[in-house]
């Protein structure tokens, strides 16, 4: 793509990282590209990005609480072109603050708005509720307040939550990991995939996490100041805890199917929320779900077929 002179170029390589986990045998030849890159004087007028799109999904390390953290915090580093840091040294002062602040894609996608000049393909949407954009330039000032529901972050992706055990003595301990098993034998078990997919079962449950009030957000009141950096609190927490959010971790049956989710508790009617976009399947399915891969892919992580059972 050509825009007044300007190219952009996108590559995507997955070849030794999605499914193999072999990322650390590509380091040398990442090493010398680079440094390829910057010898021929590239990085005079280049914006270089590399980055990943998520952490390991299935790998020993995804199932520890470190690999939970790593599939939600991808790699990224970002190399401002030389003459565009000599014409713009506060843009890579505030690049350098931004690394210490809460992130998304939507932001990378505003810094290359900016870079290029493009600014009427700016995205203005803003998360209902919040006086931030979704998506913000990276070269200009983040909050350091900004949370994952202004960024447009579910709570199940979201690295900044507080979370606390719930005791194995709570009702809601097993409740939620019951809730979790029905929720998803009822995305196998309709129409053409019910004599498909075998029923899941309940084998163990790794933990059950309760989300802990944020004490600023349940405080917060307005911003103080006009550009909505600063915030005003009330001295006391306002509002109720009517709904609550758990993140929980199972392992089912037949086979080992391992699954992470985050759902909500409606207290006052006694029941959950799920979603399937909020259920990560933490091991790999293998063949598993061959019986529905081509015509139901979107149960390739729920589906164990019934012809493999013994």
């Amino acid at each position: 793509m050509k825009l007044e002179g300007k190219k952009f170029a996108f590559t995507f390589i997955v070849e030794m990282t999605h499914d193999r986990g072999m990322l650390s045998t590509t380091d040398q030849a990442v090493a010398d590209w680079l440094a390829r890159f910057k010898r021929q004087g590239h990085l005079g007028n280049t914006l270089l990005v590399l980055h990943s799109d998520h952490g390991p999904r299935r790998e020993s390390l995804r199932r520890t609480y470190t690999g939970k953290l790593e599939e939600r915090l991808p790699f990224l580093a970002i190399t401002l072109p030389e003459s565009y840091k000599r014409s713009h040294p506060e843009a890579q002062r505030q690049l350098k603050a931004n690394q210490d602040r809460l992130t998304t894609p939507h932001d990378l996608y505003a810094t290359y708005v900016h870079m290029i000049g493009l600014y009427e393909y700016l995205n203005l949407y803003r998360i209902p509720g919040s006086s931030l954009l979704r998506g913000m330039s990276l070269l200009e000032p983040i909050p350091a307040s900004r949370r994952c529901a202004e960024a447009g972050i579910e709570v199940h992706w979201c690295a900044c939550v507080r979370w606390s055990n719930v005791s194995t003595h709570d009702p809601l301990y097993n409740r939620s990991a019951e809730a979790l098993v029905q929720y998803i034998n009822s995305l196998t078990s309709t129409g053409a995939t019910r004599s498909l997919c075998a029923t899941r079962y309940l084998r163990t449950i790794d933990y059950v996490l309760e989300q802990s009030p944020d004490t600023k957000l349940l405080r917060f009141r307005a911003s103080l100041d006009n550009d909505h950096f600063i915030p005003g609190f009330h001295k006391e927490n306002v509002g109720h805890a009517n709904k609550t959010t758990y993140s929980i971790k199972i392992v089912t049956g037949p086979g080992e199917g391992v699954y992470e989710s985050t759902m909500f508790y409606i207290k006052a009617e006694d029941r959950f929320i799920l979603d399937y976009r909020s259920i990560s399947r933490v091991n790999s399915y293998n063949e598993e779900p061959s019986c529905v891969r081509e015509t139901y892919p979107h149960l390739n992580k729920f589906c164990y077929c019934t012809q493999y059972l013994t």
